[in-house]
């Protein structure tokens, strides 16, 4: 798919409430590898993206290329391209950061303070790369913040314990 000047690849499965699944550092879209198959069933659309610099995406040269406002430009871009007005936002590591500004909120929810969506925090007690006080501060941000801590798990929540997060993305879809 075309989007934003670099061709990206995009897996889109099913129709249904649209959930776009936006990997982090250093992975691509099969990093949700478990989880799609239970949004699925679960009745929902499944977008998930290698963004750029990532799998079979593009990878420009230069940093500016990969500043946020190109990221999130990414994901504007790959939702206009399917005809998605809404959809709920998974992320995970710097995925989870590519919230968008407020001229894209059509799509998905603001970072702007406070923010005015549920959003839903997990964390696991064997992740190396985030403090758990880096997921509970964001209560500061967003008055309706739910925090789940997992047990046992890596930093790589969605591969270390996939039916756990399954449970806490479709309990909190609903």
């Amino acid at each position: 798919m075309q989007v934003n000047g670099i061709s990206m690849n995009v897996v889109d499965q099913r129709e249904g409430p649209a959930v776009l699944l936006v990997h982090g550092f250093p992975d691509d879209h099969r990093l949700w590898r478990y989880q799609a198959p239970a949004l699925l069933a679960a009745g929902y659309r499944v977008i998930a993206p290698d963004m750029r610099g990532y799998g079979e995406s593009d990878a420009p040269h230069g940093t500016r290329a990969y500043a946020v406002a190109e990221l999130v430009a990414d994901l504007v871009g790959v939702l206009d391209a399917l005809g998605v007005e809404h959809v709920k936002l998974v992320g995970h590591d710097w995925g989870a950061a590519q919230l968008l500004p407020s001229e894209h909120r059509t799509h998905l929810p603001t970072p702007a303070p406070p923010m005015t969506v549920p959003v839903l925090g997990v964390w696991s007690d064997g992740d190396r790369y985030l403090c758990e006080r880096q997921m509970t501060d964001c209560a500061e941000w967003v008055p309706d913040f739910r925090y789940e801590r997992v047990c046992g798990a890596s930093h790589w929540l969605p591969l270390d314990a996939p039916d756990r997060v399954n449970r806490l993305l479709l309990d909190f879809f609903r």
